[in-house]
Formats: C-alpha cells, structure tokens, sequence
C-alpha cells in the first residue's frame, strides 16, 4: 500500500462527496488526530465532520489508508477512501456559519469579512456625528475591526462589544487588545434579544452585517433602541437589501441562508415599529450598500 501521512488539522474528503451537491459541505472532515484501541491496540483516527451536527467519530486508521473498492464503486473516479483537500472560500463560509462564526473556520472567515466590509463600513461611519467622548456600542462585533475604528475616531470614548458567538469574542479581543487593557473597549458575549446593558446609555449604536440573522427583527431593535440615549443614532449597515436588482447568485445564498433582507420602506416601518422617531435611509449609488439610520 502506498504510504501516506494524514497530519492533525488536515481536511480530508471521503469519496462519497462525489455523489452529493457540492454546495453542501457533506462529507468532508477535519483529522483531530489517532488513537489506540484500549483491548485489541488497533490504530485508530479521530475525526470530526464539518457538516451536520459537527461530530467527533473513530473509525479505524487503515479505513482512512485504504483504496476505494472501485469494483463496488465503479463511477467514483477518487483513489483513496479518505483524501486531503483545501477547502473553498464558499465551504469556509459554510463551515463557519455567518450567523454564529464557529470553529477554526468561523475565525478565517472573520478575518476575510475584516478586509471585505472595510469599505462598506467606512462609507456608513461617515454618517455618525462623533463627538471625542462618545460612548459607542457595537452590536455583531465579529472580527473588531469596526471597534478598532471607531475607537480612533473617539479619543476620550468608551467602546463596547457585543457577540453571541465565543468565535467572534475571543477575534474582537485580539483585534482591540491595547484598547482593552486600556479600559476604553469592552467585549461582551451577550445576543441582541437581550442586552445586558443599562437603559439610555449610548450616543451611537451601530451594526455590520448582522441584522440578516436577528431572531426578532422588532423585538431586538426594541432593545437596541432601549439602550440607545435620547437624541442617539443607530445605524444598520448591511451589503444588500431587498427590491435592488440583485445578481442569481446573490439570490441563492439568500435563500440558502435564510437571510431576512427587508425593502428600504420595510427598514422604515422596522425601525418605526420598534420606536424610533426619526428614520432615514441612505444607499450607495452603483452599489446594493444601505445603511438605515434611527435617532429617538
């Protein structure tokens, strides 16, 4: 048999994968590493699957060194049972869950979203009006790079960053950590239906792309508005929203995400419904950017 090694942290795909969707991310797995069998001392792997519920299994090492009995799988055109591959941005995204970043995956693809709302973000700041000692929170916080921007813009502020994903915690910590030493930013692990945080407390709310996974889009912008202090902003930022001509592609991660993608005018009676007196939204010409703006 023709040596091969598989190392910890190697992705590997079973030859099934060539029988199912290639937009899924069934039947490929990450190698955490071998172990012995207790009574019989057989080799073992340990794997973990990257779809589904994300299990760890244990199957025999020489599983994974084997050849695919192609007399039994004739149209399977893989040599091995088991084989390392890279994984696409596209399977990254999935693995790593937009709506609630996980696993190695979920931290790559916050660095990637770092870079990519850059402009994006950039554009909707400019609609904050920032004073030097404004108290700002960050709901979504993801990767930190929105909290290290802002913190430049308020040199006797105070930041605050809220994520429910522990992934997404422990990025904006290592992206703000001069800050947090500092006692200028805080990081909290905390969901958007239920902040827990003080009433009237914040000049300027803002939030990146995260709206699409909000559970109770009036419900949660309620809170979002209880924190927010009287003549406050709240901006929404997001890369697409509904009645733009959107490409097909677009379309289908839409759909295959369930991302809730109102129409401007549905944005104004969101934000209308949740208590927001003043409501404004600004797009991006040339492009699908919106970013909705609410003040009490």
């Amino acid at each position: 048999m023709e040596s091969r090694i598989l190392n910890p942290g190697d992705i590997v795909r079973h030859f099934k994968r060539e029988t199912v969707d290639p937009d899924t991310t069934k039947y490929l797995y990450r190698i955490i590493g071998t172990a012995t069998h207790s009574e019989s001392r057989e080799p073992m792997m340990v794997y973990q699957a990257l779809y589904d519920n994300f299990g760890l299994y244990v199957r025999p090492y020489e599983m994974f060194m084997s050849e695919v009995d192609h007399e039994k799988y004739p149209d399977i055109k893989q040599k091995y049972r088991f084989e390392k591959t890279e994984l696409t941005q596209s399977e990254i995204t999935k693995i790593g869950n937009p709506a609630k970043p996980q696993m190695y995956e979920g931290a790559q693809m916050l660095e990637r979203m770092n870079e990519s709302h850059y402009s994006l973000t950039g554009w909707a700041l400019d609609f904050f009006n920032f004073k030097s000692d404004d108290n700002i929170l960050d709901i979504g916080c993801g990767g930190g790079m929105t909290l290290k921007r802002m913190s430049e813009k308020v040199p006797d502020g105070h930041l605050t960053g809220v994520d429910y994903s522990p992934v997404s915690v422990e990025k904006s910590t290592a992206m703000n950590e001069a800050d947090i030493k500092a006692g200028k930013i805080r990081i909290i692990e905390a969901s958007v239906s239920s902040l827990p945080l003080e009433d009237n407390s914040f000049d300027r709310i803002i939030t990146v792309e995260s709206f699409y996974f909000w559970p109770d889009p009036i419900h949660d912008l309620s809170e979002v508005r209880r924190v927010l202090k009287p003549g406050g902003q709240f901006i929404l930022v997001a890369d697409i929203y509904g009645s733009y001509n959107l490409d097909e592609k677009t379309r289908k991660n839409i759909r295959d995400m369930n991302l809730f993608n109102p129409t401007p005018d549905e944005f104004i009676d969101l934000f209308r419904s949740a208590g927001f007196s003043a409501v404004n939204v600004h797009l991006n010409d040339g492009t699908s950017w919106i970013a909705v703006e609410g003040r009490c």
